[in-house]
């Protein structure tokens, strides 16, 4: 959070969803973590000119029906006086690829 500014648009056109100013940007974060809490970035590249860069990059997390999924996207990021003021993000989220199966529940004798 200490990188975005007051007025934050953050904009994933796949999901849909769209919020504005970093106490709403904030929020969405936590409901993002809260559903895949072990949701991680692998990123593949960087690019950045003056207050504008895109991100390649891998996200893994596991479902809430156990599944292990990843998708790939990137974020455009607009940024004045150093801090992100738009962050545009692509994906293939809505057609995640699976890496695991859900795992069926341990039998007990």
């Amino acid at each position: 959070m200490a990188v975005v500014s007051d007025d934050i648009v953050f904009h994933n056109l796949t999901a849909p969803e769209r919020v504005e100013g970093a106490t709403a940007f904030r929020a969405h974060v936590a409901v993002i973590q809260e559903r895949w809490p072990d949701l991680a970035f692998e990123e593949h590249a960087l690019y950045v000119a003056d207050e504008a860069g895109v991100a390649e990059w891998t996200a893994r997390g596991t479902a809430p029906d156990g599944r292990v999924v990843e998708w790939d996207g990137i974020d455009v990021i607009n940024c004045r006086n150093g801090l992100i003021v738009r962050n545009a993000v692509y994906s293939s989220g809505h057609a995640p690829r699976i890496v695991t199966a859900e795992v069926p529940p341990t039998s007990r004798p």
